[in-house]
């Protein structure tokens, strides 16, 4: 190894820790749910064994996950703030949960709202956009891009060469509903 070849890898050494400390400073692991806001319908909510739900539900839920990285010893993968909480948080109100089971129990109740159209902050509707700007008070354009990844979904319309305009993937895309 030469010098030219250590100055690279210092210098990847060097993206790598850049691109993580500015994820981290962009909210990348602690975004911030506000899903409770208006949801007082949704509390108090005893979870009772396992929530099972369909599969838009369960993609959705598993995008989410991954788009706020949550810590795992939060027991609470969709960083779940719930308004009047009097258990455990971290940060900005993020729920801290007793077990794995309740956090996703928690966060699919939630996601079930809005699939039966029962929330009063989400509509079939909402595109992923919209979602992350009611979702996350933090870097809702990475939030939204990553879930519409992990999902295969548009983000944003687009019109192709020919003129036809491809939508917006909706949360009634995801859960295959429509709001008529």
């Amino acid at each position: 190894m030469d010098a030219a070849d250590f100055l690279l890898i210092g210098l990847g050494v060097a993206i790598v820790a850049l691109v993580a400390s500015n994820a981290n400073a962009a909210g990348a692991g602690s975004f911030d749910s506000d899903v409770y806001t208006e949801q007082t319908p949704d509390y108090p909510y005893t979870p009772t064994g396992s929530v099972t739900l369909d599969g838009g539900v369960e993609a959705l839920f598993a995008a989410i996950q991954v788009a706020e990285g949550s810590n795992p010893s939060y027991n609470n993968p969709l960083d779940l703030k719930i308004p009047g909480w009097s258990g455990p948080t971290f940060g900005a109100g993020i729920c801290v949960f007793s077990t794995p089971q309740e956090g996703i129990n928690r966060g699919k109740h939630q996601l079930q709202l809005i699939a039966t159209g029962q929330s009063n902050v989400y509509d079939y509707l909402d595109t992923i956009r919209t979602m992350a700007a009611k979702w996350t008070a933090t870097n809702q354009s990475a939030w939204a891009s990553t879930v519409a990844l992990q999902l295969g979904a548009q983000l944003d319309p687009i019109t192709g060469a020919t003129g036809e305009t491809v939508p917006a993937t909706t949360l009634g895309d995801i859960f295959g509903v429509s709001n008529a």
